[in-house]
Formats: structure tokens, C-alpha cells, sequence
């Protein structure tokens, strides 16, 4: 009742926080326009890069008159973060000219709001999810939080560039407190399925000083200058993550060299953590990071990138979803074995469509279509058994069938009495299920045939078939021995398909497993049978 109290107290929340936040990420085009204070005046310090509408007319060193018919200092974004957000035109000064520049020209781009929403939804899906159904496992509530808390930071996302101070605070004492919210996690995880006893309370010091950083944003909203402060508060913010990535990175290092020696399912934990962690920032390292500090250009845009940092929590909610933590081992071992399958068809499509679109083409999205179609490749088989498990009636519906009838086989017969419902209930669903004309259940004894049928079939032709087989019984009926004793030997006997077509494959392994459920099934009626 908490939790659900909970939820629809959050929910009102969360839906007011969201249309605000799409109201200015489509009202309002991304300018990326970062200004300075000189003497009396303002001007143009720099611009933020892939903006390319604003070549219609700003200039580095360009002196801000008026920001929407309001003087510079008094515009919210200029006494903030010293930027020019969330505004329709400027009137500039330049070379004793003035000029008026409009935002009219300004596209947004609907990929990015996509992504974000993307990320916003998966993280508080999983974040519900978690919460509802493992809140009595303290590790998944705290993942269920991180989740959560990330959804809020895809959802500020967009709105946080554009200037919206309530975007600003929350991305920002996200980004802090992320990585030792993170570090908390992992304490209580490996506390909780490791039995360890790690200490954590070091980390409420660590909260607290975010909290107490963080207290001085309350001046956005006031009419107070703050974009000073808003400049040390954005080295301390990168300061705060490095430190926790750190620390994050330090812990995981140590619990590794503590364990990697030691044969247990804690030391499979440890290493399913380090190859998830690897998975997870590679890609934004070696795609993104790189790339950018030697030639100052990503080969791929950290957006992409930065959505493979997911897996890293993703791989903890699977496991705790699944009550896989015993046999990270083993799911560990199917990862990898789908990731190498996945390598070779997404390498033979790369040779194949390259040469085709070669003018089209770039490394970055070589490299980008590659990691995806591996990843979606990778994903497809591992998760081939449950898709195929539940498309099976659809795809396969002949195995489908049989399946459903041997279970209510294997059911029926651990609950027979007599030989009449080893009839009516057995011999009937072989004989419906098979599509034969005839069915019979045959007890050979030394001077005597006991035979249970079903369908049009000849006692006098089932004797044959047994004893003295000819050509044409042979082609009619198909004789499956169920088991054989001293004082009898019991069989299975099939008449014709009703479609004069032979038994398939997977009819004739469906039939073993049917002959070796009878032949106990058989003995102990016969058993019964005898004692009364």
C-alpha cells in the first residue's frame, strides 16, 4: 500500500515536471550562446559547437544591447549562467552598428528530445518495476532509486541546455551525487548477496556536502546575479563525478583483487560486475571520449554512446528480475557466446553494404551501424529460447501440439486406476493427436492377446501384425514395444494416417517419450491388476 501511495503521489510529479520540460524544449530553440561581462557592457564570448544557425549574423566579440527588449543583466539566462537561452531575437551592437538577430530560422531537432524520452522511459519502467516487485530486497529498492533519478536526468535533458533553472539544479546534483549514489549501491549489493560487510556510512558525509554545494542554487531564483556562481559550481559539479567515478572504479578494483582467487558464486558476481562495467563505458571511452581529446571531433556522438552506460545498471535489474545472482556464471558465458555469434553476420553485412552506399558512408557510421547490429544481433539470441518459447503455438504449431498433449499424458497417467481409463483417456489422445485411423494398447501373454482399441481396427490383423507379420500389415499398422517381462510383453500399435503420410521427425521422438511413460504406467496397472 506504501509503495502504490507512493507512485501516485510521485506521478502528478513527474507529469507536470515533464510537460514543463517538453514545453521548452519545443518552444524554445537551443542557442548556445555563452556571453561575458566587460566593464558596462556584455558581449559574445563563445558559441557552443553544431549550432549552425547561428552563422546568420553573431560574431565572437559582439556587444549585446537588448535581449528581448530587456537589458542583458536583467535576462534570467544572462544573470544565471551567463547565456542566452530561451530568447526571439537580440539587438547587437558591432563596428557602432546595430543589428537585430531572430531565432525564426532555428530548427529543433527531434532526435535528440527522442532520445531522451527513450532514456527517461526505460529508467522509470525499470525503476517501478524494481520497486513494486522487490521491495523486500534493500539492493533492488536502491537500484529501483538510481533508475528512478536517472529517469529525471534524461527528462531535464533537453530543457537543462536551454537555461530552465529547475533543469539546471536537478541535472546537475544529479551528475554529483550519481556516482556515490552508484558506490552505495554496490556497497549494499555485494553487503546483501555476498554476505560481506562493507562500510557505507562515509558516504552520508559525501551527501551532504553535495547538499551543502548545492544550497546556494537557491539564488536562480531570486533576482540576484549568480552566474559566477554558477561557473565554480560547474567545476565542482565535474570535480564531485570524477571523485565518485573514482572511488566507484577504486571499490571495484578491490573487491576484484580480494576475490579472483577464490572458487565461489561471489567471485562470479564480481566478475560479471567488471565485465558489465567494461561493456558499459568502453564504447563512450573509445568512440566518444577519445577521439574527442586527439582530433577534438567523437567518432560517434556521445548521445549514442552514452546510452551503452545503461547496460551497466541493466545488467544488476536483470539479475535481481530473473533471481539469476547464482548463475551469473553461466549468463555470463551466453553473453559473450552471443556477442561472438553476433560478430561474424554483422561483419559479412558491413562487407556487403558498404560497397553499395560507399559515397554515403563514413567511419562513424561504420562504426555505429557495426555496434548496433552486433548489440541487436546479440540481444536476439540470447533471448531466442524465450522468444521461441513464446511464438511457438504461432510459429510452430504441430510441435506446439504435441507438447500440450504429452504433458495431459504424462498428467493422465499419473493418476490411473484400471485399464478402462488407460483406454478412454491415454489410447484416445495418442490416436487424435497422431491423425490415425486406429489405435490399441496389446497385452501378449503365452497363450493368449489382451487387446484395448481405438478406432476401426481388426483383432485378427493386430494378431498377425505380432506374431506372423506379413508385407501388408507391416505397411498398415506401426508396432512399438512398450515393455517385456516373463509373463507378458506389452505393445503400441498404430493404424494408417488418416493422411496416408508417414510419421514425421518430431512425431517419432514425441512417440519414444509417450512408449516410456506407458511402460511404467503399464507395469504398475498390470501389478494392480494381478493383486486384486
Amino acid at each position: 500500500m506504501k509503495s502504490k501511495r507512493l507512485l501516485w503521489i510521485l506521478l502528478p510529479i513527474l507529469l507536470t515536471c515533464q510537460l514543463w520540460f517538453t514545453y521548452i524544449s519545443f518552444h524554445y530553440p537551443f542557442m548556445g550562446i555563452y556571453v561575458a561581462k566587460k566593464a558596462d557592457h556584455w558581449e559574445v564570448k563563445n558559441f557552443e559547437a553544431n549550432v549552425p544557425y547561428l552563422q546568420m549574423g553573431l560574431q565572437i566579440g559582439d556587444v549585446i544591447l537588448k535581449i528581448d527588449d530587456h537589458d542583458p543583466e536583467r535576462f534570467f539566462t544572462v544573470k544565471n549562467f551567463a547565456q542566452i537561452e530561451q530568447a526571439n531575437k537580440l539587438l547587437i551592437s558591432r563596428n557602432h552598428h546595430t543589428y537585430e538577430i531572430t531565432t525564426d530560422g532555428a530548427t529543433i531537432k527531434f532526435s535528440i528530445f527522442a532520445y531522451s524520452l527513450l532514456g527517461e522511459l526505460l529508467c522509470l519502467c525499470i525503476a517501478i518495476m524494481l520497486y513494486l516487485d522487490h521491495s523486500g530486497s534493500r539492493s533492488a529498492r536502491f537500484l529501483s532509486f538510481i533508475f528512478f533519478i536517472g529517469g529525471l536526468a534524461f527528462m531535464s535533458l533537453e530543457a537543462s541546455p536551454r537555461g530552465d533553472v529547475l533543469a539546471k539544479i536537478l541535472i546537475t546534483s544529479i551528475v554529483m551525487s550519481l556516482p556515490f549514489l552508484f558506490l552505495h549501491f554496490l556497497i549494499v549489493f555485494f553487503n546483501e548477496k555476498g554476505e560481506q560487510n562493507f562500510p557505507y556510512k562515509f558516504l552520508y558525509t559525501c551527501y551532504g556536502l553535495i547538499g551543502l554545494v548545492s544550497l546556494p542554487s537557491i539564488a536562480y531564483f531570486t533576482s540576484l546575479p549568480a552566474y559566477t556562481y554558477f561557473y565554480y559550481y560547474e567545476v565542482i559539479t565535474r570535480v564531485s563525478f570524477l571523485s565518485g567515478s573514482l572511488m566507484v572504479v577504486g571499490f571495484l578494483i578491490y573487491i576484484y583483487m580480494k576475490f579472483r582467487k577464490t572458487q565461489s558464486y561471489f567471485s562470479g558476481i564480481v566478475r560479471t560486475v567488471w565485465t558489465s562495467f567494461m561493456i558499459s563505458f568502453m564504447p563512450l571511452a573509445l568512440f566518444s571520449f577519445l577521439p574527442e581529446a586527439i582530433w577534438n571531433k567523437a567518432m560517434i556522438t556521445p548521445y549514442i554512446t552514452g546510452m551503452c552506460t545503461l547496460f551497466f545498471p541493466l545488467s544488476f535489474f536483470y539479475l535481481l528480475s530473473a533471481q539469476k545472482i547464482y548463475h551469473v556464471q553461466l549468463i555470463l558465458r551466453r553473453v559473450l557466446a552471443a556477442l561472438v555469434i553476433a560478430v561474424i553476420p554483422s561483419a559479412m553485412m558491413m562487407i556487403f553494404i558498404i560497397p553499395l552506399f560507399q559515397n554515403a558512408f563514413s567511419w562513424q557510421r561504420v562504426i555505429f551501424i557495426f555496434l548496433f547490429t552486433v548489440t541487436l544481433i546479440s540481444i536476439l539470441l540470447y533471448s531466442l529460447e524465450a522468444i521461441m518459447s513464446g511464438f511457438e503455438a504461432f510459429l510452430f504449431p504441430r510441435k506446439h501440439r504435441l507438447q500440450l498433449t504429452l504433458k495431459k499424458i504424462a498428467d493422465d497417467l499419473s493418476h490411473l486406476q484400471s485399464f478402462r481409463e488407460l483406454q478412454e483417456l491415454i489410447l484416445v489422445d495418442i490416436v487424435r493427436t497422431l491423425q490415425v485411423a486406429s489405435g490399441a494398447i496389446v497385452f501378449q501373454y503365452e497363450h493368449d492377446i489382451d487387446i484395448m482399441s481405438e478406432g476401426d481396427m481388426e483383432p485378427e490383423q493386430i494378431k498377425q501384425a505380432l506374431t506372423d507379420p506379413t508385407p501388408s500389415t507391416k505397411q498398415m499398422y506401426a508396432v512399438y514395444e512398450i515393455n517385456r517381462h516373463e509373463e507378458y510383453t506389452s505393445f503400441l500399435i498404430l493404424g494408417p494416417k488418416k493422411t496416408n503420410t508417414l510419421f514425421h521427425k518430431e512425431e517419432l521422438q514425441w512417440l519414444k517419450v509417450v512408449v516410456s511413460n506407458l511402460a511404467t504406467s503399464l507395469e504398475n496397472l498390470y501389478l494392480i491388476r494381478k493383486l486384486t
